[in-house]
């Protein structure tokens, strides 16, 4: 479904500033669905906006959906150090073993980029790494895994 381009600018802002208020407003205005707001969902996660999470994930955001890299929303929290995210999707459900087009896990990622407690986390919970790199040390050096 392609969205006009103001609704994609507003609700935008809105899980940016993490207004829960006009997320709501936006999704029963447009009656989106919860495959429509997967894409907020990521955007929301990756930012940490749990108060954003919540709205999207009360309307059914689909926390399977995936972008055109194969990547998810629990993906993108493990890659961006948001582990509060990444429990709030665990709890709806997220895949936490998903695989994105590069072959990658979302613990692949969080090696990289997050805090040892969430990586430790992630294997708690059964979490599966598909690369061999070495876990980087907190906080990371560097942009690029394994460079």
């Amino acid at each position: 479904m392609a969205f006009p381009d103001d609704l994609v600018s507003t609700l935008s802002e809105a899980v940016q500033a993490n207004d829960a208020d006009a997320i709501r407003d936006r999704i029963l205005k447009f009656k989106l669905t919860g495959h429509d707001l997967g894409e907020c969902l990521i955007m929301a996660s990756y930012l940490g906006n749990i108060g954003a999470m919540k709205v999207l994930l009360e309307y059914d955001a689909d926390v399977h959906w995936k972008n055109e890299d194969g990547e998810t929303a629990f993906s993108f929290a493990c890659a961006y150090d948001q582990f509060d995210a990444a429990r709030l999707l665990h709890q709806h459900g997220a895949d936490i073993n998903s695989v994105d087009s590069s072959g990658g896990t979302p613990l692949d990622w969080a090696v990289c980029h997050a805090r040892p407690e969430f990586r430790a986390w992630l294997k708690d919970i059964g979490g599966r790494r598909n690369s061999d790199h070495e876990e980087w040390p907190w906080p990371p050096k560097t942009d690029g895994c394994g460079t």
